[in-house]
């Protein structure tokens, strides 16, 4: 058994399903698993949801158990959110505080490291260790709160007893890196450091395919994830510019779909990676 994770008889599961981050903060459910049974809160009283939820929580959490769940970290999607939406539809606080909460997806990066699975992590998880049928996992199925609830339990069951699948690190299929620099136009200091550009061309050849949002999505990965490593100087206009100049694409639309991109961004830090060690495998090699 793996030593820092409480036992299954110390946790209960929490999950929730929400509108897109970029489209509202609608709640539809809430539901906790607690000793192998379940407990929804959907009724057509969202605010009375929530009150339910909460009051759930911090009973279980009075008796000493520990929510485990996956990814609620953020305004956006945790504790926070759901407190501010029940304030938004009754103008009153509710108390809600995850104690010593467990964020499974966190915990399994820390432990079998950032590529134990491709994105989307959940999904994958489930499909590798034949948990659920794709059918299962899709959002449109009514069962699908219930599922996305039982992978987490299923998921912490096998972490303990050892019997978890997960992925050998492996490379994705790349080009050469000197294939992919003859590809594009030279370095501009004014819009990039050598090492983003770098970067830039690798996720160009290696990560787009052929949508519009993949090519905003590089740029909103190069803005966020090391600006001093990978020093991005080109606003979304000058890159709007270069890319149209450069590539023949028109950029319209530079808006964020913020939910979309979370998936997205693990994606191209997967190419990332994969880039870093690519690199770092021909510098020991020269």
């Amino acid at each position: 058994m793996i030593k820092d994770l409480p036992l299954y008889e110390k946790v209960f599961f929490i999950h929730y399903q929400c509108e897109q981050f970029d489209v509202g903060r609608k709640i539809f459910s809430l539901s906790v698993l607690v000793n192998g049974k379940e407990i929804q809160f959907s009724l057509t009283d969202e605010a009375e949801n929530i009150k339910n939820f909460s009051n759930k929580v911090n009973e279980l959490q009075g008796e000493g158990l520990r929510p485990i769940h996956w990814n609620q970290t953020t305004h956006h999607y945790g504790e926070t959110h759901i407190k501010n939406r029940y304030k938004e539809l009754t103008s009153k606080s509710i108390s809600l505080t995850y104690i010593e909460d467990i964020n499974l997806s966190a915990w399994l990066k820390v432990c079998y490291g950032e590529r134990y699975i491709k994105h989307p992590r959940l999904d994958n998880l489930a499909l590798l260790n034949e948990f659920n049928t794709i059918e299962q996992l899709e959002k449109d199925n009514i069962t699908f709160a219930s599922v996305r609830l039982k992978l987490l339990s299923k998921i912490y069951f096998n972490i303990q007893r050892g019997t978890l699948r997960t992925l050998k690190p492996q490379q994705l299929e790349t080009k050469n890196l000197d294939e992919v620099k003859s590809n594009h136009p030279k370095h501009n200091p004014n819009l990039w450091s050598l090492e983003c550009y770098n970067l830039f061309q690798y996720l160009w050849d290696n990560y787009y395919t052929s949508t519009k949002r993949e090519i905003t999505n590089i740029w909103f990965f190069l803005y966020e994830y090391d600006k001093i490593k990978y020093n991005l100087k080109a606003t979304k206009g000058k890159y709007t510019d270069f890319i149209c100049e450069n590539y023949d694409i028109e950029l319209k639309n530079f808006d964020k779909a913020t939910h979309k991109f979370q998936q997205e961004y693990g994606t191209m830090n997967d190419h990332r990676i994969n880039y870093e060690d690519t690199l770092l495998n021909k510098t020991q090699n020269t």
